[in-house]
């Protein structure tokens, strides 16, 4: 059965028809890309700038035996991706940094390095950092905990605090952070359908006014959202918080080979809901994008993970006293192998 004849008018018709059809599909096409870039900027991108102002020094690190220095070095390879990411999980109450990354992803040798930094590293705010809060809060900080920082001067001020002070331990560039809160990262895990690990030990701890009880047993298990979250933040152990950070690097490689797994490729729109609702970044869309491609050829075996050297101290209140002194051949050992 012939449903168009050979006639002009027809053929107009159909032309006419076409034309509009294609113009609906551009239009809702663009309607929903333009609705999905409005939603990230919206709600996940947050301006480099917040609402406290630093007129940064110019920076110079990492004394030398001689009195020299180094100044803040940049990863740079042409024609490649070559990104430094602070990443963040905070507390509950999504003011303080309990988790604390740096990941660096190179392209030419397709390899994720993740440097962790405990919460409790004790850092001293720069004369620009501290002129700056006592100009918004009227009042100042000039030693505290890394993590502490956004506590004091909200988390929309990461960037020139908490990612300020990292570029300054590691004498890198960070070229942009993530900020994942509590529910975002329960939510997730859900989401991808668990993740299964073995849990090194037995784990129990209750703090009630955190409302927290943990109980592990040792074995192979499935963790959900919630039992995930007692993983990580479970810090009971003989070395206190780099337990912690050996945990968390453990979930986070069993994390990245179920996210890598291709049954997980179908829950990528839930999770973009997610990732609307809970997480943080000055990262435009544009620089998220281009990530895409890389992920989908990134082999999980291909992950390094670090802890900044330092070690525990025995005072009130207990710091980790982060060694700058190794912290050079620290990094150029990782980055400039």
């Amino acid at each position: 059965m012939k449903i168009f004849n050979g006639n002009k008018s027809t053929k107009a018709q159909f032309v006419t028809l076409f034309m509009q059809s294609m113009l609906i599909t551009t239009l809702c096409a663009g309607t929903t890309v333009a609705f999905g870039v409005w939603s990230y900027q919206k709600h996940i991108y947050v301006p480099a700038q917040g609402d406290v102002i630093v007129k940064h020094e110019e920076v110079v690190y990492y004394p030398q035996e001689e009195g020299e220095s180094i100044i803040l070095g940049e990863v740079i390879v042409d024609d490649e991706v070559n990104q430094t990411i602070a990443v963040f999980g905070t507390d509950a109450g999504g003011h303080l940094t309990d988790v604390i990354m740096v990941v660096n992803f190179d392209s030419s040798t397709n390899k994720l390095k993740v440097i962790s930094i405990p919460r409790d590293s004790k850092v001293y705010w720069t004369q620009a950092q501290q002129d700056a809060m006592k100009e918004a809060k009227r009042y100042s900080v000039d030693v505290s905990k890394i993590n502490e920082m956004t506590g004091y001067v909200g988390i929309d001020n990461i960037r020139d605090f908490t990612v300020r002070q990292i570029e300054l331990i590691l004498g890198l560039k960070v070229d942009n952070y993530v900020v994942v809160s509590t529910s975002a990262f329960r939510e997730i895990v859900d989401t991808v359908g668990g993740i299964e690990l073995y849990v090194p030990q037995n784990m129990y701890y209750t703090d009630p006014a955190q409302g927290l009880y943990i109980n592990f047993k040792e074995g192979l298990q499935v963790l959900d959202g919630k039992t995930a979250e007692h993983f990580v933040r479970y810090r009971s152990y003989w070395n206190g918080d780099l337990g912690r950070i050996e945990m968390q690097q453990v979930f986070i490689e069993a994390f990245v080979d179920t996210l890598l797994s291709p049954s997980t490729v179908t829950k990528i729109p839930e999770m973009t809901s997610i990732l609307f609702s809970s997480v943080k970044t000055d990262a435009t869309i544009t620089q998220v994008l281009e990530y895409y491609d890389y992920l989908l050829a990134f082999d999980a075996d291909n992950i390094e993970f670090y802890t900044v050297p330092g070690e525990v101290s025995n005072g009130s209140p207990s710091y980790f006293l982060l060694d700058l002194e190794n912290m050079t051949n620290f990094i150029n050992e990782i980055f400039f192998e």
